[in-house]
């Protein structure tokens, strides 16, 4: 008897299930990505029955029970991985410095002329005697402060327009 097509729950394609297993897990069919997707649901779903699993005072003390049993086990599995431990180092700080960034771009939203006008002060305080390359910098701060205010002022403009 030829076994049954069922619809992939990820991809939606029909596919054939492996008639030597027989389990209810033929909701995905054998692409990567679905076995990805349903590797991901029954993580979900165990993490659901079991979620005081990696909390709690019990958790914790199984944690330092094993690490005072193997107290040098990080340094070294680092020693032995160095290559991961790089990579993983270098992507870290790709994390923090998109971070940074991101909570720098909530500041300027939120406050752009005071943003603008700090770069002024810094630049006059670090470029004090290179008068060249503050004049510039000046000018460039001096359109972006007006266009700020001019761009202020037409938010505003039509709230007064359409008074009483």
């Amino acid at each position: 008897m030829k076994p049954k097509k069922k619809r992939c729950t990820a991809c939606r394609l029909w596919f054939t299930p492996d008639p030597r297993v027989a389990h209810r897990s033929f909701f995905y069919c054998p692409a990567a990505a679905c076995r990805q997707t349903a590797k991901e649901q029954a993580q979900v779903r165990w993490l659901a029955k079991n979620s005081d699993y990696y909390k709690g005072e019990t958790r914790k003390a199984k944690v330092r029970l094993w690490a005072k049993d193997y107290p040098d086990y990080w340094q070294t599995w680092r020693r032995d991985n160095e290559d991961y431990v790089e990579r993983n180092r270098h992507k870290q700080k790709l994390r923090d410095q998109k971070r940074r960034f991101l909570a720098k771009q909530d500041q300027i939203a939120q406050n752009p002329l005071g943003e603008i006008e700090g770069i002024r002060l810094l630049a006059q305080k670090n470029l004090a005697k290179q008068d060249q390359i503050r004049l510039p910098i000046e000018g460039i701060l001096d359109y972006l402060a007006a266009r700020e205010f001019l761009a202020k002022q037409e938010l505003m403009a039509p709230a007064a327009l359409s008074g009483p």
